[in-house]
């Protein structure tokens, strides 16, 4: 587990894959595409109840030769975050790390009660040893509570550098660059994977443009 966390903080120096001219969120799946098009025939359904929100749900979608139920989330009858969801398994959550970690730079780590924010922690570390024994103790204490997310952005170690916040670099990103993340969840019934892909900077301003459309009262 070590030696993953060592491999994706070193990509904080590491170059990123070319990005997609389209805005997709997975595969083939696009922003913004309409939920209309994720038909019954095409094996789609709905799986709303399940997740207390809108949604639609299909299986055995292949990723890495392993098969994942996907989660396609609206908003305002678009696709707007994709989500595939597996049962624990070390060896395809060690190929989701190294699939990641081809594009995509960590910048974040979640726990079940906070946040470490990898640019800050890069910031305020003297040395490289610090910094890497601050994300092994965090994501130790982590997975030992069954709760860890790994987050990641679309972008190369380079420009992510330039920004002191994980917060920030976020923000900053370009409109095709993906938000990744990794969740990695147990409790006493069920170890589960989580992969979710957004793309922070359209639904953003998805979000500013519906404000803007809404009506205005005076009060």
């Amino acid at each position: 587990m070590r030696i993953l966390i060592a491999a994706l903080s070193g990509l904080l120096m590491a170059s990123q894959a070319a990005l997609a001219e389209q805005p997709k969120l997975f595969k083939d799946w696009a922003y913004k595409t309409p939920m209309a098009s994720f038909s019954q025939e095409l094996g789609f359904y709905d799986c709303a109840a399940d997740f207390g929100a809108k949604a639609v749900c299909i299986d055995d979608v292949e990723f890495l030769g392993h098969p994942f139920g996907a989660v396609l989330s609206p908003t305002e009858g678009s696709l707007a975050e994709v989500m595939l969801v597996a049962d624990f398994d070390y060896d395809l959550y060690v190929k989701l790390m190294g699939a990641l970690a081809g594009g995509f730079t960590l910048i974040s780590m979640r726990g079940a009660n906070d946040q470490l924010d990898l640019l800050e922690a890069l910031q305020v570390s003297r040395n490289s040893q610090q910094f890497q024994s601050r994300l092994n103790d965090y994501e130790t204490l982590g997975l030992s509570q069954g709760q860890l997310t790994y987050t990641f952005i679309e972008q190369s170690g380079d420009v992510v550098r330039r920004f002191s916040t994980a917060s920030a670099a976020a923000f900053a990103a370009p409109e095709t660059a993906r938000l990744a993340e990794l969740v990695v969840y147990e409790d006493e019934y069920e170890s589960t994977l989580l992969v979710k892909f957004a793309l922070p900077t359209l639904s953003r301003e998805s979000a500013r443009e519906s404000m803007q459309r809404m009506p205005v009262e005076d009060f």
